[in-house]
């Protein structure tokens, strides 16, 4: 096994994790893209830009609803490669970004979607 498949084997950090779920979120959810040309709605200046955190509640400000969590869960699946069972699809675990990442860091080990 080369180095480089062994990192891929580790467990994501937190912080890796966090920055690219927010990354997600903004783009093809909140879709914060600077280069909406169509004028549909992107954030084409800084009045239509929305900044969200690990702290953001995603539920309660309406960013997250059934679609869209499906949505971050198939994301998960494919960018992460872990499957995340329905019984965790809770809104404690999906509340802010930092319970998202915090539970993708948590499955990594025992819920791959790809065998190892």
């Amino acid at each position: 096994m080369t180095q480089h498949e062994t990192v891929q084997h580790e467990a994501p950090v937190v912080e890796d994790v966090l920055a690219a779920l927010r990354e997600y979120v903004l783009r093809h959810i909140l879709q914060n893209d600077t280069n909406d040309t169509d004028g549909t709605g992107g954030a084409d200046g800084a009045e239509d830009a929305v900044e969200i955190d690990g702290h953001t509640p995603l539920l309660e400000w309406g960013i997250l609803n059934s679609l869209s969590t499906a949505e971050l869960v198939g994301h998960i699946r494919s960018r992460f490669d872990v499957l995340v069972p329905p019984e965790k699809v809770t809104g404690a675990n999906f509340r802010n970004l930092n319970a998202v990442a915090a539970l993708v860091v948590e499955l990594h080990g025992t819920h791959r979607a790809r065998p190892s």
